[in-house]
């Protein structure tokens, strides 16, 4: 684990983590531009723990999207990219959509037939909870609370999935916020479109007078068939630590890749 330092003022932000994903599709033919869908009315909804003003602003807008089962969504799309997340399990990302190719990126799921259980400390993300993409947030495991051993072991791939958290609207941006029950921080997401990339901003406050020892991991499940390629930028080398469904390996003259625990894979 790293340890996750309180400023001076330990209410001021300490931006952690920034990260890229980028939706990886054809190249755009001339005059084949999708154009956007118009909305009738400029509304604002509020749904729960979410908050939309659903107009369009530039090429991307952002609007209450189809239910998932029982549950909101709100979609964030422009003529590249489609982006659907459900506020009430956790701000998960069930699609990441390249609409030039009709590839769906993320590995896709059913929604609970009631959500509750998703929510309790006692759940384990495996099976058919397992989808999409989620935040992990001090940890990935379920382990040992470091900072009070006698306090129950903290919950498996951290406190952010499956619980309902507070997404608004900051102009093109999708802002998720989230507060843990028992340590004291802050996280929040950032998702924004830059044409055909979903650009994930992340920040973490931590409101304590002491460290903290924050393992966080961007998880998302992705759908990949082989012959896939996965570009990671400004890294010499990735370790992988396990591999489902498909084999991998690294890309000559591309990024090395370093395996571990070999017989994990399947």
């Amino acid at each position: 684990m790293s340890a996750f330092r309180a400023a001076g003022d330990p209410h001021a932000a300490n931006r952690a983590h920034r990260s890229v994903v980028e939706a990886i599709g054809r190249a755009d033919p001339a005059g084949a531009r999708r154009s956007m869908e118009a909305l009738v009315a400029s509304a604002a909804h509020s749904v729960g723990h979410i908050t939309v003003d659903a107009s369009p602003i530039g090429r991307n807008m952002y609007r209450p999207g189809s239910a998932f089962g029982s549950l909101q969504t709100i979609v964030l799309d422009n003529d590249r990219v489609r982006v659907v997340v459900v506020p009430a399990l956790g701000a998960r990302v069930i699609s990441l959509t390249d609409r030039f190719a009709s590839r769906e990126w993320l590995v896709a799921g059913d929604p609970p037939a009631d959500p509750t259980p998703w929510a309790g400390h006692e759940a384990v993300f495996d099976g058919d909870v397992a989808f999409g993409w989620d935040e992990c947030l001090p940890t990935v495991d379920r382990c040992p609370d470091p900072l009070d051993p006698s306090a129950p072991p903290l919950r498996d791939h951290g406190d952010q999935w499956g619980r309902p958290t507070q997404v608004t609207a900051e102009g093109e941006v999708l802002v998720a916020q989230w507060a843990s029950g028992g340590w004291p921080y802050r996280f929040t997401r950032r998702l924004r479109l830059d044409g055909p990339r979903v650009v994930a901003e992340y920040e973490l406050e931590n409101h304590g007078e002491r460290e903290l020892p924050i393992l966080w991991s961007m998880h998302p499940l992705l759908a990949l068939e082989p012959g896939a390629r996965f570009d990671v930028e400004g890294l010499a080398s990735v370790r992988v630590t396990g591999a489902v469904g498909v084999p991998i390996g690294p890309v000559p003259g591309h990024v090395a890749c370093r395996r571990r625990r070999a017989p994990t894979d399947r």
